[in-house]
């Protein structure tokens, strides 16, 4: 997987990404280091498609108050068709990813990082936690667990070394990716996963 620098980070669609997509491939994949050490000597090798939950863009009701406790109007869920390479030299292959998407998850990274977040600063509940953030309460304590066994003790130790403002910081996504080899959250570490600068 190569990870790249998203331009959008709410209500994220299919043609946020092409255009994102055509940027690189305008490119020429030459600023794309492969894990075998090859730079740039890529082609497009297919696609897959998946889904995305991000946050809507504008979440406002009629009277142009926000909206924070209604889960059914927070968040939307978009098919996103995700670009393959491979490399010429090697023949592995790498998706392209936005740093919006955090790899094998549905919903979006400020979505779980704001959960985290919360949880992290909030004394509220976790159904209180979740109606804000716009997820079912289920789903938050999956996320919260996960988040308790794999990612708090990293993220600890990172947030010492590092100080970070704001957890959409491209600062930080990068830099929690290349102490931990991973993206934060993410469930999965696969060994062909770089982040492209």
């Amino acid at each position: 997987m190569v990870s790249y620098k998203s331009i959008k980070y709410k209500s994220y669609k299919q043609e946020d990404y092409d255009k994102e997509i055509k940027e690189i491939e305008n490119d020429e994949y030459k600023h794309i280091r492969c894990t075998c050490g090859s730079l740039g000597h890529f082609h497009r090798h297919g696609a897959y498609l998946r889904f995305l939950t991000s946050e809507k863009e504008n979440n406002k009701n009629n009277s142009g108050e926000k909206e924070e406790n209604n889960t059914d109007d927070t968040n939307e869920t978009n098919l996103i068709k995700i670009t393959r390479i491979r490399c010429e030299s090697c023949n592995k292959t790498h998706a392209l990813l936005p740093t919006v998407i955090i790899p094998y998850r549905i919903l979006s990274n400020p979505i779980i990082t704001k959960l985290i977040d919360s949880y992290r600063n909030a004394f509220d509940s976790v159904a209180a936690i979740a109606r804000i953030v716009g997820i079912s309460p289920e789903e938050a304590r999956k996320l919260i667990s996960f988040y308790e066994k794999h990612h708090k003790e990293r993220l600890e130790s990172f947030l010492a070394d590092f100080n970070v403002a704001e957890y959409l910081d491209q600062e930080f996504i990068s830099g929690y990716f290349e102490e931990n080899h991973m993206m934060f959250m993410q469930r999965v570490s696969p060994v062909n996963q770089i982040i492209y600068p």
